[in-house]
């Protein structure tokens, strides 16, 4: 027998195409072979499978159905049953035939890392922890399950087990970055900032580092009196901000300390104490004799939770642009509130985090609060959705470079923003910054006592349920009128 392509028809040449991912000419092979008298489950099994690879999911569901069926004692149909119902969102049939799947084979670990995967989609996080768990008990050195373990934990609250899982994944394959920046989120998450550092140089190996590659002498914390430290800017503006304040203790150790930063930043980096100098990003200086990236100033200094220098300010705002911002607001009555809620909306990973203005509106039904927007380029298009009684002043519009947002944020009583540059330079200069985080907030917001680990001026406002801005919205409101009454704290 012949497909329409002129090929013979075989299970060996369907399965060969399955593998292939050419799902549409297995299909015409299966179909084929179901043609033929005493069809074979088997046939109507990858047939299933060749819908699947097409988006077919009921097709493919409908198909395994009836093949669990007629052969009720084979696991691996119960296994891609379950695949198609899991991708159908259909979980508790997925839970049911994984279950059964391990009934008849105890030892498949692909149906039981997805059933633990579909309690986790589920939410389930304890559940899905219990079945990894089982998992790696039975095959230790699967890699995967210790860092679906490790997800796991993490999302159930337990981040000491969390970065042992991920810690257990990274010695099974220590060259997986991937696996090393887990172990080091999970390590901040659980305070052993100690054990984290040294997995995020791993961050130097990924294609996504900002890092440059220099062939110059990288600075392991020697002294280096009579020579030049050039500190290299990685990563975000946020990153350069928060890390740039280690130059103070680098300058105790050596000569002369260069720092790179964004443009828009140079000037305000030059400010920080330890800094003689500092240039555009990329920018090598002549006379330049080591360097070191500026993320990896804290594993220099074996920075833990009892010496993260948190000593603020550590950025000091322009003379002259701060006392023309301070003619600009003088007479202002009530408590003066900045308010940024979006950063830059072309990195995807941060969208998670921008706070639509309107959700902002409870703020300004607090009397005593005076509002202005020091949002620049994205997120300007959401001024219309400010629909409070407590007008917005947009200040943003003559704003330039973070030269004029320091010497703006100088000379208002508080910032209220997501988590952005903004928020660092504000806690970097030393101002109350409240700021709004998602479910899942980056790792360096570590609290101590409602506060930020690194900057003792910031509050941390954080999401109850992924996606829902109303509580923390509404804690940030009853705070505000608390602090229009009774000063900020």
């Amino acid at each position: 027998m012949l497909t329409p392509t002129g090929l013979p028809v075989t299970s060996e040449r369907g399965r060969h195409l399955l593998k292939q991912k050419d799902f549409e000419a297995a299909e015409q092979v299966f179909r084929a072979l179901l043609q033929q008298d005493h069809p074979k489950t088997s046939w109507s099994a990858n047939l299933a499978l060749a819908l699947k690879g097409q988006g077919r999911l009921t097709e493919a569901a409908g198909l395994l159905e009836a093949a669990c069926t007629a052969a009720p004692h084979r696991a691996p149909l119960y296994y891609n049953l379950g695949n198609v119902y899991r991708d159908l969102d259909a979980f508790d049939a997925a839970e049911q035939a994984y279950q059964r799947t391990l009934e008849l084979d105890p030892d498949h670990a692909k149906a039981r890392m997805n059933l633990g995967l579909t309690a986790y989609d589920r939410e389930q996080f304890d559940a899905a922890a219990q079945t990894f768990t089982e998992l790696t008990a039975r095959v230790p050195g699967n890699a995967e399950a210790h860092m679906n373990l490790g997800h796991a934990l993490r999302a159930a609250g337990q981040f000491d087990a969390a970065a042992g899982a991920f810690e257990k994944a990274v010695s099974i394959l220590p060259e997986n970055v991937n696996l090393r920046l887990l172990a080091f989120e999970a390590l901040q998450n659980a305070r052993r900032l100690d054990r984290a550092w040294p997995h995020y140089e791993w961050r130097l190996k990924s294609r996504e580092s900002y890092a440059p590659e220099l062939k110059l002498p990288r600075w392991a914390g020697e002294p280096f009196d009579g020579k030049t430290l050039l500190i290299l800017a990685e990563q975000g503006l946020g990153d350069q901000v928060q890390f740039v304040r280690y130059a103070a203790l680098a300058k105790r150790r050596g000569g002369t300390v260069v720092a790179q930063g964004a443009e828009t930043l140079v000037n305000l980096l030059a400010t920080c104490p330890g800094v003689d100098c500092a240039v555009p990003r990329h920018i090598i200086p002549a006379g330049v004799d080591l360097v070191i990236p500026v993320a990896s100033l804290p594993a220099v200094f074996a920075t833990n939770v009892d010496t993260v220098p948190d000593r603020t300010p550590y950025l000091f705002a322009e003379a002259d642009r701060t006392a023309r911002w301070r003619n600009l607001l003088a007479g202002t009555p009530g408590l003066k509130v900045g308010l940024n809620w979006e950063g830059n909306r072309n990195n995807v990973a941060g969208r998670p985090r921008a706070v639509p203005l309107k959700t902002l509106n409870p703020l300004g039904s607090v009397p005593g609060a005076r509002f202005f927007s020091i949002q620049i380029e994205h997120g300007r298009d959401q001024l219309g959705d400010w629909t409070a009684p407590a007008p917005l002043t947009d200040l943003g519009r003559f704003v330039k470079s973070y030269d004029d947002t320091a010497a703006l944020m100088v000379n208002l009583d508080l910032i209220i923003t997501n988590d952005t540059s903004v928020a660092h330079v504000a806690a970097a200069l030393g101002k109350p910054v409240w700021m709004l985080l998602p479910t899942r907030g980056c790792w360096r917001w570590i609290e101590r006592d409602g506060r930020s680990l690194w900057y003792p001026t910031l509050r941390v406002f954080r999401q109850h349920t992924e996606g829902d801005w109303e509580p923390p919205v509404h804690e940030v409101t009853e705070a505000l009128r608390h602090a229009v009454i009774h000063g900020l704290t």
